[in-house]
């Protein structure tokens, strides 16, 4: 894997800047998950969990000196590109989209608590800019979404709780083919 990204070309830095904001994306939905539906993770928890991440955005050609180094900094580079964020135009169609996929089987009920989740991992600028709302009907379902998940998730099955490639990774880790290094993002904080 590393050959592979040694051989990539750099990224320019508009593309950094890019592909480090996905990673924090990623990052900050992650936890925001884990925070309104399920453990909420401990500051210690948290900083591990960032640490290990920035692996991942290494991997994707970001120059480890352009990561945040510590959560504390990631947190200030978080609020100071909440200012910066919009929704162009031109992307308006492909989030409406996105916030109204076919369910199948449909779910009742399922699109508007869809919408509400999303609506609520948001950052706020994006939110405003699709035009969602929360209401208070919107927070009440997703404060009974989360009681019912917090409830539901530590009982169910591993293998209902996770997608089958965690599975496959933690096989892999147990059979000592491909244990990921020190450092890496393999989560110690969900055990």
């Amino acid at each position: 894997f590393q050959r592979v990204i040694d051989e990539v070309e750099p990224l320019d830095a508009a593309a950094v800047d890019r592909v480090l904001w996905v990673h924090a994306t990623l990052v900050r939905t992650a936890l925001a998950v884990h925070e309104r539906y399920g453990r909420a993770p401990s500051a210690a928890e948290r900083a591990e969990y960032y640490a290990q991440s920035k692996a991942f955005a290494v991997a994707f050609r970001v120059p480890a000196g352009r990561i945040p180094p510590t959560w504390a900094d990631f947190e200030d580079y978080w609020a100071a590109m909440l200012p910066r964020l919009a929704v162009p135009p031109e992307v308006l169609d492909v989030g409406r989209a996105l916030l109204a996929p076919r369910l199948v089987p449909p779910v009742p009920g399922g699109l508007p608590l869809l919408r509400a989740v999303t609506a609520d991992l948001l950052p706020e600028p994006v939110r405003a800019g699709y035009g969602l709302a929360l209401g208070p009907a919107q927070r009440a379902q997703l404060r009974a979404f989360a009681a019912v998940g917090r409830h539901l998730v530590p009982r169910a099955p591993r293998r209902a709780r996770e997608f089958p490639i965690v599975q496959r990774c933690r096989d892999r880790v147990a059979a000592g083919a491909g244990a990921p290094a020190a450092g890496t993002a393999q989560s110690t904080w969900r055990r």
